[in-house]
């Protein structure tokens, strides 16, 4: 058995990630009828999956999943996922200007609660190697702090992190998703169902 190095976190793969947080999207969704969008072959697009509604001819909300692919999983500061809402002309994520990251889409209160996992998660780091610490010290490490307008990506360094992120959106999830679909169905005229 190889021994990690010391200051490090033992690798999270990409579709543990997934396996955990699709259901808790799926689940969070489901109050807003919220479907999953078709499967598109990998050699066609590399679009990813998500979940789509229907709210006007040719007018969909698109729900997909993206993890952080510019640093993918570090062994000093773990991962990061968001969920991408947009209001799209195809039942599949094209990235349009109509669109929003979760952090946007929650409340005050829910908020708090993401701050309060998102501050565990950076607590429970291990002490990077000194050229680290030098050098993303102040991005990576310290205890964050958000505004309601910055984009942030929900961080994790294990699969319980992950677990503790699937809860959370099942339960801010139907609430967040309510709050695009009434902004997009204003943006198209449609009225709220």
């Amino acid at each position: 058995m190889e021994r990690e190095p010391t200051g490090t976190l033992a690798p999270v793969r990409w579709e543990e990630v997934h396996k955990i947080l699709r259901p808790a999207i799926q689940d969070g969704l489901h109050a807003n009828r919220f479907n999953r969008t078709a499967a598109i072959p990998k050699d066609l697009s590399q679009r990813p999956r998500g979940w789509r509604l229907e709210i006007a001819g040719n007018r969909f909300v698109v729900v997909s999943l993206q993890l952080d692919s510019k640093g993918g999983f570090s062994r000093h500061w773990g991962g990061r996922f968001t969920l991408d809402f947009e209001l799209s002309s195809r039942p599949v994520p094209i990235t349009s200007r109509q669109s929003a990251h979760l952090w946007k889409l929650l409340d005050r209160t829910q908020r708090k609660s993401a701050l309060e996992i998102q501050r565990r998660v950076v607590s429970s780091l291990p002490d990077p190697p000194e050229l680290i610490r030098r050098n993303f010290y102040g991005a990576r490490f310290a205890p964050p702090r958000y505004w309601p307008w910055e984009d942030v990506w929900l961080r994790y360094s294990s699969l319980e992190d992950v677990q503790i992120w699937a809860n959370f959106l099942r339960q801010s999830l139907p609430s967040a998703a309510k709050r695009f679909l009434t902004s997009a169905q204003m943006k198209t005229g449609q009225p709220d169902r």
